[in-house]
């Protein structure tokens, strides 16, 4: 197996799932009362779902990677500000973003 198909495998499979997290999120929010946390979270999850589909194509991987490393790492924050301080999976995301973009194919 070659690296370049490795770190495209790779892409997609981040893009599929930060993507389903960020629908998710974006749904959720839409069906949401809370008319504070419905404005913000929607915003947030609409701007990765974007930064998610340019991630996706190859022309605007990079751009999308370094938008999806950005709102990444504002979503740490906002978790640990909050009190939540198990964000490893938005770790583990930030480095498979990272090891795309500084590779591309």
């Amino acid at each position: 197996m070659s690296s370049r198909f490795s770190l495209i495998f790779l892409r997609v499979v981040l893009g599929l799932v930060i993507g389903g997290y960020s629908a998710a999120l974006v749904l959720r929010q839409f069906r949401s009362a809370h008319a504070h946390w419905h404005s913000h979270m929607f915003l947030v999850g609409c701007a990765e779902l974007l930064a998610t589909i340019l991630f996706l194509i190859p022309k605007t991987m990079r751009c999308g990677g370094i938008a999806l490393i950005m709102i990444m790492v504002y979503a740490m924050i906002f978790h640990v500000l909050h009190r939540e301080y198990d964000v490893s999976y938005l770790a583990i995301y930030i480095a498979g973003v990272l090891a795309v973009v500084c590779n591309p194919t």
